[in-house]
């Protein structure tokens, strides 16, 4: 009786022991055949294209039909043509990428650059759009305008960019000035509309007079009291069906009013005359 009990245990071990091995053998057979059908189901990476900028030389080549290198070329010998800054922006109808060149005067023998204060290098560009993945050239314009002084440009560290009208996008460069006592600064306006760039205008948008300030001292004759202001540039609410519309600089601050009296500053509105943004009257508070 006992050896017939052992004998039956061992069988039901024996039989749970291979039951087990087809259990495991079914759960890795399931496992497996799931997490291929799982991968065979991911998306398949996709490899995103990079779109090199445009080539500098290319574009000064293409400007000037004079082999360029390093950025410049040598335009006569008075005159050298580089690079400036690059933007790429969008119009609402196309994406551009813009490469800005600055002409510069330079000694025929030293090759120095030279200029005076009034002396504004000639600004040209060349502008590509972007088409199926590929930078096409959209124009190549010299003397789009002028732009510095002592024979050269400011470094752009930022671009504003604003959108006159679909089609017609302003890039807006900051320029500032110092001059006996007094500091001004503002927005240069260079507008790209039908392939085609104009300078126009400068917005006013800050200024002081630190240099011949001081609030301590009455009814001095080479002294006044101190005043500053500070401006934003924005789209005008109004004419906004306009190519040009009329744009608002938003300012807060003091400035110097009639008989050197300090007073609260106002906005400003600008319109487009035909050739340029002027100075209409001011804008609300």
């Amino acid at each position: 009786m006992r050896r017939y009990s052992l004998y039956r245990i061992l069988v039901i071990i024996m039989l749970i022991i291979s039951l087990s091995s087809i259990i495991a053998m079914v759960a890795y057979s399931y496992t497996k055949d799931n997490s291929e059908q799982i991968v065979s189901q991911l998306p398949i990476p996709v490899k995103i294209k990079t779109v090199k900028k445009p080539n500098v030389n290319k574009a000064l080549t293409t400007l000037f039909s004079i082999p360029a290198s390093d950025n410049k070329i040598k335009v006569n010998k008075d005159t050298l043509a580089s690079l400036w800054f690059e933007k790429s922006f969008n119009d609402g109808l196309n994406k551009y990428h813009a490469i800005f060149i600055k002409n510069q005067m330079v000694d025929s023998e030293t090759h120095e650059i030279y200029g005076s204060h009034a002396d504004a290098p000639i600004i040209s560009a060349v502008v590509y759009t972007l088409n199926k993945g590929e930078w096409v050239l959209a124009s190549a314009q010299e003397n789009i305008g002028v732009f510095g002084s002592w024979g050269d440009t400011p470094p752009i560290k930022q671009v504003q960019l604003l959108t006159l009208a679909k089609g017609n996008i302003a890039l807006l460069l900051d320029i500032s000035y110092s001059g006996q006592g007094y500091t001004k600064s503002g927005k240069t306006i260079f507008s790209y509309y039908q392939n085609n760039w104009t300078q126009l205008g400068y917005l006013p948008t800050s200024g002081d007079n630190s240099g011949v300030c001081d609030d301590t001292v009455k009814d001095d004759l080479l002294l006044s009291a101190c005043w500053s202001f500070n401006g934003t540039v924005n789209l005008a609410e109004n004419n906004s069906s306009s190519t040009y519309t009329d744009i608002i600089v938003k300012r807060t601050g003091t400035m110097e009013g009639e008989n050197r009296k300090i007073i609260p500053v106002k906005n400003s509105l600008y319109s487009f005359n035909g050739e340029e943004y002027l100075e209409v009257d001011n804008g609300e508070d």
